[in-house]
Parts: structure tokens; sequence; C-alpha cells
């Protein structure tokens, strides 16, 4: 190992990768290409692939720099900083992503002052029938809503279904 070789640190390759990723993500929510509520939700459910891919740059210069004499570029302070923030804003913004914000808006019923945070209330109505044989076991599965069932005296299954959803556009809601 020659003398300058000592002195050498050599910067890691995650910061410009991320820098470059993050440029396109919002490049294509500013031109129109992803709504800002799709970004974050991206980012709430894949944020681990941040630390998967920031994992594997720092196995790969590990492996380069020992190949080539050198010593491994280390985290450093910045590094432990940003991960501590990356897991905490990750682990917010999964938990964020959980919650039904459009019925806590619709409970709250607050003017927002002409600033539509939770999107566009956009409110769909469907009556549906089917027929069903007396004794007929019937299964329902819903995600969020009330349901209730009564008894029909024509041999159907009558579902009446009432939602809202809030999105940022007619297209996204229907």
């Amino acid at each position: 190992m020659n003398e300058t070789s000592h002195y050498y640190h050599p910067r890691s390759l995650f910061t410009p990768f991320f820098l470059i990723a993050i440029g396109v993500f919002f490049l294509l929510g500013s031109i129109g290409k992803i709504s800002g509520h799709t970004m974050l939700l991206w980012f709430a459910h894949y944020w681990p692939a941040l630390l998967i891919a920031w994992g594997m740059i720092k196995l790969l210069e590990h492996s380069w720099a020992r190949k080539a004499g050198h010593a491994a570029p280390r985290i450093g302070a910045g590094g432990v900083v940003f991960l501590i923030f990356l897991i905490m804003s990750g682990i917010a913004a999964f938990t964020a992503s959980r919650v039904n914000w459009g019925a806590m808006d619709m409970d709250m019923d607050h003017d927002w002052g002409g600033w539509n945070f939770f999107g566009t209330q956009y409110e769909f109505t469907e009556n549906l029938s089917q027929p069903v044989g007396a004794g007929a076991p019937v299964k329902i599965l819903g995600g969020r809503g009330n349901i209730s069932i009564t008894a029909s005296p024509d041999n159907q299954a009558h579902a009446f279904v009432h939602k809202y959803v809030r999105t940022e556009s007619q297209n996204e809601a229907n």
C-alpha cells in the first residue's frame, strides 16, 4: 500500500443514486404523471427498498475496496442520522397510510380554507341483487364500512352500496 492510499477515503455511491431517484420521483410528480397522494403511498409502502438498496451498495463498495486494497467506506455520522430519519419517517408514513383519512375528514367537518387536504369527495351508489336458494350460505366481505343484513321474501340477495371515495380526480375515484 502506498502512502497516498492511507489518506484515501472513498465516498459512498448511495447518495448520488438516492438523489437521482428522488429527483426522478419528484419530476414525475411535478409534471403530473404521479399524484402527491400516490407518491406518499409509494413511500409509505416501499421505503424499506431504500434500506435494501443502501445495504447492497455498501456491500458492493466494501467488496470493491477490499479487492483494490483500500479501506472500505464507512457510514459516517451523516449516514447514521439519515438512517435513523429514514426509518422513523418510513414507519410514520406506513402507519399514517393505514388511517382512514377520508372518514376522519368527514367526521371533523372542517373547512380547510379551500385547500383540498384529503382530496375531493366522490359519492357512488349501487343497487345489486342476485338469486339465492333457500338455506344457501351467503358470504359478505367488506374492508371498511357498515354492513346490515335483512331477510328478503323474494329468494334474492339484495345489496345497496353507498360509498364515498376521496381522490385527486374523478378518474381515480371511478
